[in-house]
């Protein structure tokens, strides 16, 4: 009877998503303190006949259409900074993501707010491209999430 009349413990709410990244997006988990994290993402060809087609290029999975290769890294369970390598565009890719506010199981703080930026770097060859600031790309992210529940 005591139990339920205490109040209910705010501590925050861990795995809202069980990695860093939902698919192709950015989620609102970090990589933990002093781990690393190898990331290579494929992005596969086409399936279709005018690519060779069905077996012969098993199904888009042999023509690989873009690849990158990135290590996160976590400098602190908030913060988190990351390089990658993309084949496609030959871009160079530097990245932080930091864990503004973190969702609480007792509905104090009932949203997490992740900060993610990152900044790429091309250094393809392209004679439409004449100046340098044409070659890099930014981008930043205000990511909110909610854990539903344990299921959910």
């Amino acid at each position: 009877m005591l139990q339920s009349e205490a109040p209910a413990k705010s501590e925050k709410v861990f795995a809202t998503f069980k990695g860093d990244k939902i698919v192709n997006i950015e989620g609102n988990e970090t990589v933990k303190k002093n781990n690393l994290d190898i990331r290579i993402s494929h992005l596969f060809g086409n399936i279709g006949q005018e690519s060779g087609g069905g077996i012969h290029n098993f199904y888009g999975l042999d023509q690989s259409a873009d690849i990158r290769i990135g290590l996160h890294y976590g400098i602190t369970d908030r913060l988190m900074a990351g390089l990658a390598r993309e084949k496609r565009n030959e871009n160079f890719e530097g990245l932080l993501k930091y864990r503004l506010v973190e969702q609480t199981t007792d509905n104090n703080v009932p949203l997490a707010i992740t900060l993610f930026g990152n900044m790429t770097y091309s250094i393809k060859e392209d004679p439409e491209i004449d100046k340098n600031v044409n070659r890099i790309t930014y981008c930043t992210q205000m990511i909110v999430a909610r854990k539903i529940s344990s299921k959910f």
